[in-house]
């Protein structure tokens, strides 16, 4: 009965310790939007968020803590460089981040144009309002990855891009009529619709599958091992195989603007 017992004993302990050596006591520190919809504080103190969705889902699957720091855009480039941050989330692939950060992207869609509806015509496409000299755009101060370098270039150099602070500022902008376009997301675009009632019926919005947008995040080469850049990939190939990640992204966009989603 004592040499049963001693076995059993024996065999608890080996599994005891064999979970606990899976377990992960690594604490990353990661950048993200501090903007709705991509993060947001309720009255409740709950967080909910596309970025934060996400980051949970990759946190409860690795059993690893994220901590999830809200900043503007600015600072999230700033700090990364500077190697304060592991990881940062959720954005485009930037040239000045390609020499201290590994790009994970998660998945790519059309970016959408909105137009002002005084100046809208069913007739013109995408690159009739960025060659008029009579439309200003609206952007967010930062990186423009809604813009391609070439148009940015023509939209500066000819005084019509006008920058602000943080998307919910450039929407307004159409409700004061300062501004006649704004190329967008479909997660942000689908979230101001319901923040700023007046976007109705004073803008249009038009998909540009022209110009494909590629979303995901960056972890830092020198503070993410290799064994944790790899743990982290294969959960992102997991949630992209079992559905989970186009199943996040779809909450927060129309149905229509999933047609253009495909994973990456």
């Amino acid at each position: 009965m004592k040499r049963a017992f001693a076995i059993l004993f024996f065999l608890v302990f080996c599994q005891s310790a064999q979970a606990s050596s899976k377990e992960c006591v690594r604490h990353f520190r990661l950048g993200v939007n501090s903007y709705s919809p991509l993060y947001e504080v309720q009255s409740d103190g709950t967080v909910s968020g596309l970025t934060h969705d996400l980051l949970a889902e990759v946190s409860s699957r690795m059993g690893c803590v994220f901590s999830q720091i809200p900043m503007d855009s600015p600072r999230i480039l700033e700090d990364f460089k500077r190697w304060r941050l592991d990881m940062v989330a959720f954005l485009a692939p930037l040239d000045e981040l390609k020499s201290v950060g590994e790009y994970i992207p998660l998945y790519q869609a059309a970016r959408k144009l909105i137009v002002a509806k005084a100046s809208y015509d069913k007739t013109r496409k995408p690159e009739n309002y960025l060659n008029d000299p009579k439309v200003k755009f609206g952007s967010q101060i930062g990186p423009r990855f809604f813009l391609g370098d070439e148009e940015e270039k023509k939209l500066m150099g000819q005084g019509r891009l006008i920058a602000f602070p943080n998307p919910g500022t450039a929407y307004k902008q159409f409700v004061a009529d300062r501004i006649q376009a704004m190329f967008s997301t479909p997660i942000i675009h689908s979230h101001y619709q319901k923040e700023i009632p007046e976007l109705t019926t004073k803008t249009v919005a038009i998909p540009d599958p022209s110009h494909p947008l590629t979303m995901g995040f960056y972890l830092s080469s020198r503070r993410i091992s290799k064994s944790e850049a790899d743990k982290i990939r294969k959960v992102i190939r997991e949630m992209k195989q079992d559905g989970t990640l186009r199943k996040i992204v779809s909450r927060y966009v129309d149905s229509e603007d999933m047609i253009y989603y495909r994973n990456l």
